[in-house]
């Protein structure tokens, strides 16, 4: 389903990217898209135009992620107000999806991001690489 749902977002996002001279810009644009696959950025996606960093928790169990979010849920949180049942099929689903970006992105040498360990410092380190690099 990731694979077919890239296929359909890959070209939208970049004819988007490339219509809007995001490259002359003073400031980076971050988009957030949890279905676009390392094969379709590379095929797809002008490279000359962006930079793609993929996030996965590939080295928590499905158990362990849906414990750690349990524990930290507040009502703040959508997972709060997910069943026990609901919440375990999704961290399966996003186990499953972080391992094969984890493997897509050996492939193709992109960045991965494993984040089940240390998420804030790794994204905080991310943003201000990002930042330096402007």
């Amino acid at each position: 389903m990731v694979e077919e749902m890239s296929n359909k977002i890959s070209p939208f996002l970049n004819a988007a990217l490339e219509a809007n001279n995001y490259d002359k810009l003073p400031y980076a644009l971050a988009v957030d898209i949890l279905e676009l696959t390392p094969k379709d950025y590379i095929e797809k996606i002008n490279n000359k135009l962006t930079k793609a960093y993929f996030f996965g928790c590939a080295d928590l169990t499905p158990k362990e992620n849906f414990e750690r979010i349990r524990k930290n849920d507040t009502e703040n949180e959508y997972t709060y107000y997910l069943s026990d049942e609901e919440l375990m099929e999704r961290c399966e689903r996003f186990y499953n999806l972080s391992k094969y970006l984890k493997e897509e992105c050996k492939k193709y040498n992109l960045p991965f991001i494993d984040t089940s360990y240390y998420r804030n410092e790794k994204i905080e380190q991310l943003v201000n690489e990002i930042l330096q690099n402007i």
